[in-house]
C-alpha cells in the first residue's frame, strides 16, 4: 500500500492523500481508505476507490494525473456529476440528461429547492434544470 494525492474539493480545490496499490501495470488502483465519505455533499474527490489512475511523480510524491478505469461504485458518476457542474459550468442538453439521468434523478431528490445544501454552483445549476422542465 502507498500513499498518492488526488485531486479533491472540499470548499477549496486542494490534493489530499490516498492509499493506493500499484499494480503490474504501474498504474495505481485506489483502495478504501478513511478520506472517501460519500455521506459528506461537500467533498468531491477526483478520483474513489477502485478507480484505477496514472500518476505522475512530482518531487517525491505521486499524483493521480488520468483516469484509466473507473470504478463499479454508483457514487463514481454521482460525483462525476456534481464535479462537472461546478468545474464546468456544465450545460442542460440532451445528451448530458441521457448520460447521467440516473444521477440527476437523485439530485434532485438530494439537493431540494430553495435552500443551500452543498455547493451553491450545484444547488443553482438544479434549480435551473427544474424551471427548465417545470411544466
Amino acid at each position: 500500500m502507498e500513499r498518492i494525492y488526488i485531486h479533491a474539493i472540499e470548499g477549496t480545490e486542494y490534493h489530499a492523500p490516498v492509499n493506493a496499490v500499484r499494480l503490474p501495470s504501474g498504474d495505481y488502483q485506489i483502495a478504501e481508505d478513511n478520506y472517501f465519505d460519500f455521506e459528506d455533499f461537500t467533498l468531491l474527490p477526483e478520483f474513489i476507490p477502485e478507480d484505477v489512475v496514472k500518476v505522475e511523480r512530482r518531487g517525491p510524491d505521486l499524483y493521480a494525473t488520468e483516469l484509466v478505469s473507473p470504478s463499479p461504485s454508483p457514487e463514481k458518476k454521482y460525483i462525476d456529476l456534481r464535479r462537472r457542474i461546478l468545474l464546468e459550468d456544465l450545460p442542460i442538453t440532451q445528451e448530458v440528461i441521457i448520460q447521467y439521468a440516473a444521477e440527476i434523478k437523485r439530485l434532485l431528490k438530494e439537493y431540494p429547492g430553495g435552500e443551500e445544501h452543498g455547493f451553491p454552483t450545484v444547488q443553482q445549476w438544479v434549480d435551473k434544470f427544474r424551471a427548465a422542465f417545470r411544466p
